[in-house]
Protein backbone atom coordinates (compact mmCIF):
# COMPACT_ATOMS: atom_id res chain seq x y z
CA UNK A 1 0.00 0.00 0.00
CA UNK A 2 1.46 3.36 -0.95
CA UNK A 3 1.36 6.46 1.25
CA UNK A 4 -1.47 8.22 -0.61
CA UNK A 5 -3.69 5.15 -0.36
CA UNK A 6 -2.82 4.79 3.33
CA UNK A 7 -3.70 8.43 4.00
CA UNK A 8 -7.12 8.03 2.35
CA UNK A 9 -8.19 5.19 4.66
CA UNK A 10 -11.00 6.10 7.04
CA UNK A 11 -11.04 5.86 10.81
CA UNK A 12 -13.83 3.27 10.80
CA UNK A 13 -13.28 -0.41 11.62
CA UNK A 14 -12.29 -1.49 8.11
CA UNK A 15 -10.04 1.56 7.60
CA UNK A 16 -8.36 1.11 10.96
CA UNK A 17 -7.90 -2.61 10.28
CA UNK A 18 -6.22 -1.75 6.96
CA UNK A 19 -3.88 0.68 8.76
CA UNK A 20 -3.04 -1.97 11.37
CA UNK A 21 -2.27 -4.49 8.64
CA UNK A 22 -0.19 -1.95 6.74
CA UNK A 23 1.85 -1.22 9.86
CA UNK A 24 2.43 -4.93 10.38
CA UNK A 25 3.10 -5.76 6.72
CA UNK A 26 5.55 -2.99 5.92
CA UNK A 27 5.18 0.08 8.12
CA UNK A 28 7.13 -1.22 11.10
CA UNK A 29 9.82 -2.64 8.83
CA UNK A 30 10.15 0.75 7.14
CA UNK A 31 10.27 2.48 10.52
CA UNK A 32 12.92 0.02 11.76
CA UNK A 33 15.12 0.49 8.71
CA UNK A 34 14.81 4.28 8.97
CA UNK A 35 15.74 4.13 12.66
CA UNK A 36 18.75 1.91 11.95
CA UNK A 37 19.91 4.30 9.25
CA UNK A 38 19.32 7.34 11.48
CA UNK A 39 21.31 5.77 14.32
CA UNK A 40 23.94 4.35 11.94
CA UNK A 41 23.42 0.76 13.11
CA UNK A 42 23.32 -2.52 11.20
CA UNK A 43 20.91 -4.16 13.67
CA UNK A 44 19.18 -3.34 16.91
CA UNK A 45 21.12 -4.44 19.98
CA UNK A 46 19.00 -6.32 22.49
CA UNK A 47 17.85 -4.33 25.48
CA UNK A 48 15.72 -5.49 28.37
CA UNK A 49 12.50 -3.60 28.98
CA UNK A 50 13.69 -2.18 32.31
CA UNK A 51 16.85 -0.86 30.59
CA UNK A 52 14.71 0.86 27.96
CA UNK A 53 12.52 2.45 30.60
CA UNK A 54 15.56 3.73 32.52
CA UNK A 55 16.98 5.25 29.35
CA UNK A 56 13.70 6.94 28.40
CA UNK A 57 12.32 8.24 31.69
CA UNK A 58 14.12 11.05 33.44
CA UNK A 59 14.32 11.71 37.17
CA UNK A 60 14.26 15.50 36.88
CA UNK A 61 14.13 18.29 34.29
CA UNK A 62 17.93 18.47 34.36
CA UNK A 63 18.18 14.73 33.83
CA UNK A 64 15.81 15.04 30.87
CA UNK A 65 17.99 17.73 29.26
CA UNK A 66 21.02 15.50 29.73
CA UNK A 67 19.29 12.39 28.32
CA UNK A 68 17.89 14.14 25.26
CA UNK A 69 21.42 15.14 24.23
CA UNK A 70 22.46 11.47 23.93
CA UNK A 71 21.79 8.94 21.22
CA UNK A 72 20.63 6.24 23.69
CA UNK A 73 17.54 8.25 24.63
CA UNK A 74 16.30 8.42 21.03
CA UNK A 75 17.37 4.89 20.21
CA UNK A 76 15.51 3.57 23.27
CA UNK A 77 12.36 5.46 22.25
CA UNK A 78 12.52 3.96 18.75
CA UNK A 79 13.06 0.44 20.06
CA UNK A 80 10.24 0.83 22.60
CA UNK A 81 7.88 2.11 19.92
CA UNK A 82 8.60 -0.91 17.71
CA UNK A 83 8.20 -3.37 20.59
CA UNK A 84 4.92 -1.81 21.80
CA UNK A 85 3.34 -1.75 18.35
CA UNK A 86 4.40 -5.32 17.59
CA UNK A 87 2.90 -6.45 20.89
CA UNK A 88 -0.26 -4.40 20.46
CA UNK A 89 -0.85 -5.42 16.85
CA UNK A 90 -0.43 -9.15 17.37
CA UNK A 91 -1.86 -11.62 14.85
CA UNK A 92 -4.46 -12.63 17.45
CA UNK A 93 -5.52 -9.01 17.91
CA UNK A 94 -5.81 -8.47 14.15
CA UNK A 95 -7.89 -11.63 13.73
CA UNK A 96 -10.26 -10.60 16.54
CA UNK A 97 -10.50 -7.06 15.18
CA UNK A 98 -11.27 -8.50 11.73
CA UNK A 99 -13.80 -11.14 12.78
CA UNK A 100 -15.98 -9.16 15.20
CA UNK A 101 -18.09 -6.07 14.92
CA UNK A 102 -16.28 -3.57 17.16
CA UNK A 103 -18.24 -0.75 18.82
CA UNK A 104 -17.48 2.85 17.85
CA UNK A 105 -15.98 3.82 21.22
CA UNK A 106 -13.45 0.96 21.06
CA UNK A 107 -12.53 1.87 17.50
CA UNK A 108 -12.09 5.50 18.57
CA UNK A 109 -9.89 4.45 21.49
CA UNK A 110 -7.67 2.20 19.35
CA UNK A 111 -7.42 4.94 16.75
CA UNK A 112 -6.25 7.42 19.41
CA UNK A 113 -3.77 5.00 21.00
CA UNK A 114 -2.11 4.17 17.67
CA UNK A 115 -2.15 7.80 16.54
CA UNK A 116 -0.54 8.95 19.79
CA UNK A 117 2.10 6.22 19.58
CA UNK A 118 2.93 7.34 16.04
CA UNK A 119 3.16 10.98 17.13
CA UNK A 120 5.41 10.03 20.03
CA UNK A 121 7.58 7.93 17.76
CA UNK A 122 8.26 10.85 15.44
CA UNK A 123 9.21 13.27 18.19
CA UNK A 124 10.63 10.83 20.75
CA UNK A 125 13.09 9.27 18.37
CA UNK A 126 14.33 12.53 16.97
CA UNK A 127 12.97 11.84 13.49
CA UNK A 128 11.16 15.15 13.75
CA UNK A 129 12.22 17.80 16.26
CA UNK A 130 9.35 19.04 18.47
CA UNK A 131 9.53 22.64 17.21
CA UNK A 132 9.17 21.46 13.61
CA UNK A 133 6.52 18.90 14.59
CA UNK A 134 4.27 21.66 15.98
CA UNK A 135 4.53 23.62 12.72
CA UNK A 136 3.66 20.75 10.33
CA UNK A 137 0.35 18.99 10.05
CA UNK A 138 1.11 15.79 11.99
CA UNK A 139 -2.22 14.11 11.26
CA UNK A 140 -1.47 14.24 7.55
CA UNK A 141 2.08 13.04 8.14
CA UNK A 142 0.98 9.75 9.73
CA UNK A 143 -2.44 9.34 8.15
CA UNK A 144 -4.58 9.65 11.26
Amino acid sequence: MDKSEYLRLNGNQSGLLAKFKSLLDSGLDWYSSEALQLFELKRFPSRKDDQLIQQILSKSPNDEKKKTKGKDYYFSNALTFIKVLKNLLSIDFIQRFESQEIDDLTIYNYHRVIRNLLFDSLVGTGVVQWERFKSIQPLKLIGF
